[in-house]
């Protein structure tokens, strides 16, 4: 593994991870949306796509020698859209919810039967959280390496390192 990650670079090794991790999370809306029921609403399709496009360019600008800037500029093409992909879907999750309470009082009872009848709330923050963690990937301030653990370390501490930030 070591080598691989040293081969293709610890932060197109991380893309990599994450590229598909975004088409599984695209699977898994299209799944809650659409199980047992037909499509309710065109935007319903948008994270599946989402998913299967983010694969494609993680992968296409991770996987070859591109220069740095093109990896740069995908993952944050990536991001940017994994990020606007969570938002609209927030807003349109929160948005039914908001409805049921519109017509009664808030309380915890009502907040409580708000929520048991939407879409969930926080369902779609996994894209804004995914389009961070590209763009933070992305940054030439990031550095990723793999690091060779000491013999009284624990294997779980000899993986990859935790990103480090250059000043």
């Amino acid at each position: 593994m070591k080598k691989l990650i040293e081969k293709l670079g610890a932060k197109r090794f991380a893309a990599l991870l994450l590229g598909p991790g975004i088409f599984a999370v695209g699977i898994d809306s299209a799944i809650a949306h659409f199980a047992g029921k037909g499509v309710s609403h065109p935007a319903q399709l948008v994270p599946l796509a989402y998913g299967a496009a983010a694969l494609v360019l993680v992968v296409a600008v991770a996987l070859p020698k591109l220069p740095a800037s093109w990896f740069r500029r995908g993952l944050r093409v990536a991001a940017l859209a994994s990020a606007a992909v969570g938002a609209a879907g927030t807003f349109f999750h929160l948005r039914p919810m908001l409805e049921d309470l519109a017509d009664e009082g808030v309380s915890l009872l009502s907040l409580e039967g708000a929520l048991a009848v939407a879409p969930p709330l926080f369902a779609p923050g996994a894209f804004v959280i995914l389009g961070a963690l590209l763009w933070v990937i992305a940054s030439p301030r990031v550095e990723l390496r793999v690091v060779d653990a000491a013999p009284e370390e624990d294997a779980e501490h000899a993986a990859v390192s935790a990103a480090s930030v250059s000043r």
